[in-house]
């Protein structure tokens, strides 16, 4: 779609707006426009806050996990109200699930035999963003360094408890993921994006540690102990490193991840949980040119 630039008085430039869109979201003269820049485009967005974003999906023919993918992609897209239809008994509990823990700020407003329909009851905006990238941040690192003690220690009777801590990752992460691609105002979210995706992935691995430990008793060694405890804070110099960008910062965290990896020994009992510890390891470093993204003026002006 193209426009021609109309000039008025002499200073003012002026293009028309495509009317089909107008009519969609029935604006009218003396109506606002929010405009962002950026490089050569420019975003026009109209905040119209009584629309609903809604869906209804038949899940007959769905099997557990075909339901969670589903529903769990409905609500990073950006769906304020989600149908559900041709609903198995099996798949309440599932839902019920869900919602508790994976929707942030929905709930089930309809719920019958033969459709059960999910709302957003929750403020959207870039404040409830910024907070809540932080604590999925900070829920990470705790998870980490728990896990880390209670392993260390044998305790293995305590490790399920930190599931709930890679819940609470998954919550805030896919509810930064929504505000995302439902348009909140938010500068460089493409890389943001895939640094919150990381950041979910992060935990995930954590918890497969967990899993694994809790399963086999599995009694790590010094060697693996102190791996996984560099490993932490990688994670720590990484969430440093988003919030007070250095350049120095990124030398010294490319530099202790090639010591990292050379130091890495594995024995068969505790390969899978090096394997994670790796993983986690290449998923952090994946930030990395994201993280740069963002803040490349503070690299180039010091030009």
């Amino acid at each position: 779609m193209k426009r021609n630039i109309i000039q008025l008085a002499g200073k003012t430039s002026v293009i028309s707006l495509p009317s089909a869109w107008v009519k969609k979201y029935n604006l009218k003269k003396s109506d606002e426009l929010d405009i962002e820049e950026r490089g050569n485009e420019l975003l026009i967005k109209t905040e119209n806050k009584n629309k609903i974003k809604e869906i209804t999906v038949n899940i007959q023919s769905f099997n557990e996990r075909t339901l969670r993918y589903t529903i769990s992609a409905l609500h990073k897209i950006g769906y304020d109200e989600i149908r559900l239809i041709g609903i198995k008994p099996a798949f309440k509990s599932v839902i019920n699930d869900l919602v508790a823990n994976l929707l942030l700020g929905f709930v089930i407003s309809e719920n019958t035999e033969k459709r059960i329909v999910l709302r957003n009851i929750a403020s959207e905006d870039r404040n409830e963003f910024n907070s809540s990238l932080r604590r999925a941040f900070l829920v990470t690192l705790d998870l980490a360094d728990t896990s880390l003690e209670l392993i260390k220690n044998n305790q293995y009777e305590k490790l399920n408890e930190l599931i709930t801590l890679e819940k609470n990752n998954n919550q805030l992460t896919s509810f930064c993921l929504r505000l995302i691609n439902k348009g909140i105002n938010i500068e460089n979210n493409h890389f943001i994006y895939v640094i919150i995706w990381n950041l979910e992935k992060v935990a995930d691995e954590y918890k497969y540690i967990i899993q694994y430990v809790e399963k086999n008793k599995v009694k790590i060694s010094r060697e693996t102990i102190e791996f996984y405890k560099d490993t932490n804070q990688y994670l720590k110099d990484y969430y440093d490193l988003y919030y007070t960008f250095k350049p120095e910062l990124m030398n010294e965290l490319n530099e202790k991840r090639s010591k990292l990896l050379h130091k890495t020994k594995i024995n068969n009992e505790e390969m899978h949980i090096m394997n994670n510890l790796i993983s986690i390891i290449s998923k952090l470093t994946g930030m990395s040119s994201s993280i740069v993204a963002i803040n490349h003026e503070k690299i180039t002006n010091n030009l």
